[in-house]
């Protein structure tokens, strides 16, 4: 079994992605291995973080849209949980294939 959320964080400021990237993940956890990359979520730019810590290893990726950042997280992506790997890539990949935005109310999210 496995977990997929997909969250509107906040507002991202002035700051750009790799900002929000380097602030919220990757500048917390200094001593482990995170890997980054460049990808697209609905069209638009966007960057999978892989090795951050919680219960479970996951894969994020995060965006900002409309100047907020949008967080999508699959876990687990442990080797402790290999009988949930090949669910969690299908479910990775149908969500990186079919993601779409859509418009915000008016009063926000």
């Amino acid at each position: 079994m496995g977990i997929v959320s997909i969250v509107i964080e906040g507002a991202a400021g002035k700051r750009t992605l790799d900002q929000v990237v380097d602030e919220e993940e990757v500048n917390q956890y200094p001593a482990l291995p995170i890997t980054r990359a460049a990808t697209t979520l609905g069209g638009e730019g966007a960057e999978v973080v892989e090795g951050l810590p919680g219960r479970t290893m996951s894969r994020q990726i995060l965006a900002i849209r409309e100047g907020l950042v949008v967080r999508v997280l699959v876990q687990p992506v442990d080797e402790a949980f290999p009988q949930a790997g090949p669910d969690v890539e299908r479910v990775w990949q149908s969500v990186l294939d079919s993601f779409t935005y859509l418009p915000l109310p008016e009063d926000g999210p």
